[in-house]
């Protein structure tokens, strides 16, 4: 295994990317008027009434696009509403809507109460121009051509009530580390397969796994574990296929569960992190530090700046133009005891510095892969971004949290919606890992992401919640005995279908 220059590996990181998918969509196909001419061919019953279509009008001081925004006609629910909610903050105090409907109604009336403007009732078919107050309860009722038949409607014009771009942390109901005993002295926590596996030194020295499928709603399951060894408990390692952890005195340890360990022979510094099925990290040779796999047996001298201790955890990119994963991490310090800012990256054959705008020098910061949205047009374009926060810089901890776009090769920092909040200590070495929940609302409520399925008039999905495990605070020794979990706003929204 040589050392090669980034060239190779930053262009296959780069091409790595999404090519702008996972949209979110805003509304949906509409039929054009030549449609509704059909439609109203079709109807000369003067007993039938009904709303066909149901739009705002354009108003640039509202918002861009207005008259673009899609509304549902839920026939059975008699309620017309917008599943993709208005941006928080929008006013809907002066809404003009334009609304078509089956037949020739002989009455039309919209029925204002408890708005901040306005209240009473606008007769749509001598004043379809006046403007609507939505921020009370507004009603839509139609009469048909035979003066007897009737139907009402419930209009709702939905506005977001949080910024979805904003991340919410909180640590209610994940508060504490999931330990047998309480006030553990050290974890690891790591995801593997879709289940959370954490590793605890309890307060009286012995050992607990703690697994399951979702630290937000389900509960932890708790088990001894009896070790023949003293485990390094931060160097516990999840692959894609075993479990890995150093000994005390640097034997690499495997296991199938987690529970039962059995030495591999070899003896290494530390672990890196997982590479597919393998496990990687580095042992000494003589004055050398190599870099090696496990049990793929294979090293390679490490360059003198590459990162001894420190580095942040191995962060996997599937792509299809290599048969390996690449892997990179960040920060660290080196063998000269130089802090790292550089981002290293692994492609199967060669380590090489990637990073072209790189982070601040961190030590024992954390990353994990997550999801941004921006808006272009009327649609809000899902990204996969790469999340690096915690750790150390320089001599205090670091609060800042910066992204990486393009796989490790530039950093940025964060715009200030998805920063930490104040009440959120400083942390180092914590774990943090990303793991879907299942969610569920009313269909007629809001609106739909990819992965849902339905279940009569409800709308069930998966929204992945960040999890952040305990980690150090500014004395660098005293566990943080807490779990924080964080969502984006917006993956909690309900889904578009």
């Amino acid at each position: 295994m040589k050392r090669v220059n980034k060239t190779k590996i930053t262009k296959l990181l780069l091409a790595a990317l999404p090519l702008l998918g996972g949209m979110l969509t805003t509304g949906c196909d509409s039929k054009d008027d030549s449609d509704d001419d059909d439609v109203q061919k079709l109807i000369d019953n003067t007993s039938v009434v009904g709303v066909s279509s149901f739009s705002l009008s354009a108003d640039s001081k509202v918002m861009g696009a207005l008259d673009s925004v899609f509304f549902s006609i839920d026939l059975n629910n008699k309620v017309i509403f917008n599943a993709d909610s208005l941006p928080k903050g929008t006013k809907v105090n002066k809404l003009v809507p334009v609304i078509k409907f089956m037949g020739s109604p002989k009455s039309v009336i919209i029925s204002m109460t408890g708005g901040s403007t306005r209240t009473g009732e606008v007769n749509y078919l001598v004043s379809s121009t006046d403007s609507i107050d939505f921020t009370g309860r507004v009603t839509l009722d139609v009469t048909a051509a035979d003066g007897l038949t009737k139907t009402s409607y419930l209009l709702k014009v939905n506005v977001h009530r949080s910024l979805g771009d904003t991340i919410v942390w909180e640590n209610t109901g994940t508060a504490t580390l999931p330990s047998r005993l309480g006030n553990p002295k050290q974890q690891k926590t790591v995801a593997h397969n879709g289940t959370a596996y954490s590793f605890l030194q309890e307060s009286d020295g012995t050992y607990t796994l703690s697994t399951t499928d979702s630290p937000k709603s389900d509960p932890w399951q708790k088990r001894s574990v009896a070790m023949a060894f003293t485990p390094q408990v931060r160097t516990f390692t999840a692959t894609g296929g075993d479990f890995y952890i150093l000994a005390s005195d640097g034997t690499l340890y495997s296991s199938s569960d987690a529970m039962t360990w059995t030495s591999t022979g070899e003896k290494w510094n530390s672990i890196l992190g997982a590479f597919g099925s393998d496990v990687m990290g580095l042992k000494s040779s003589g004055d050398a530090t190599l870099q090696c796999t496990y049990p793929g047996g294979v090293s390679a001298i490490a360059a003198p700046d590459f990162p001894v201790e420190g580095f942040s955890p191995l962060c996997s990119i599937v792509t299809d133009w290599t048969p390996d994963p690449i892997v990179f991490l960040v920060g660290g310090t080196t063998a000269q005891g130089n802090a790292s800012n550089a981002t290293w990256a692994y492609d199967g054959q060669n380590w090489a510095k990637i990073s072209e705008a790189p982070a601040p020098a961190l030590q024992h910061a954390t990353v994990t892969q997550y999801s941004i949205f921006r808006k272009r047009g009327l649609k809000y374009i899902e990204y996969k971004i790469w999340l690096l926060l915690g750790g150390t810089l320089g001599s205090g901890l670091n609060r800042g949290v910066y992204m990486s776009y393009d796989n490790g090769v530039h950093w940025q920092s964060c715009p200030a919606l998805p920063s930490l909040p104040r009440e959120m200590s400083g942390w180092s070495e914590a774990d943090l890992i990303t793991l879907p929940s299942d969610m569920e609302a009313k269909i007629s409520d809001a609106w739909t992401r990819a992965d849902y399925t339905i279940d009569g008039d409800t709308i069930i999905w998966k929204c992945p919640y960040l999890y952040l495990f305990g980690g150090y605070g500014t004395d660098g020794s005293t566990l943080n005995d807490c779990v924080w979990s964080g969502v984006l706003n917006r993956l909690k929204y309900t889904p578009i279908f």
